[in-house]
């Protein structure tokens, strides 16, 4: 683990920017999460600066839609990468399990809404295959055969009989 020093950020643009240990940090300030009383501030950073080695690879990395911090909170967060307390690919395991958890939570929650309407098919009478083909010949009718079969559930008859 390195020996902690204070990263020096400098304002640019309405956000902070820092180097450190071949990283360069951004803290972004979002007006929107402020106004909803959440953390406002979000960290960026790219490996691979400063250095003799020029074949370093770099690497960005952003906590966008993953993690928001006070202001104290993202330089702190910037501290530890720098320390070595915390590594890349420490942050960018937590975002991947972060993904398969939301990409688990919408599969789980669309199941439930298809099995729910599975339900209501089978609660008429119907499978899924018959309510593809009803939607293909549906189709078929077009717009004009589907009016005239709205006027006659609405009580007004066929035209031409």
């Amino acid at each position: 683990m390195a020996k902690r020093r204070e990263i020096k950020f400098r304002r640019e643009n309405g956000d902070l920017t820092g180097r450190q240990n071949g990283i360069k940090f951004y803290i972004f300030h979002h007006e929107s999460l402020e106004a909803a009383g959440e953390p406002a501030y979000t960290v960026g950073f790219r490996t691979g600066y400063g250095g003799s080695n020029s074949d370093c690879a770099r690497t960005y990395v952003s906590t966008g839609g993953y993690q928001q911090f006070t202001l104290e909170g993202a330089m702190e967060f910037c501290q530890q990468i720098a320390a070595g307390e915390i590594t890349v690919e420490d942050v960018l395991a937590t975002q991947a399990a972060q993904d398969t958890a939301k990409e688990q939570a919408a599969v789980k929650a669309i199941t439930a809404r298809a099995k729910k309407f599975r339900d209501r098919l089978e609660a008429k009478g119907l499978t899924y295959m018959d309510l593809l083909e009803l939607e293909a010949i549906h189709k078929g009718l077009g717009d004009i055969g589907h009016n005239i079969l709205l006027g006659w559930y609405h009580g007004e008859g066929l035209p031409h009989g």
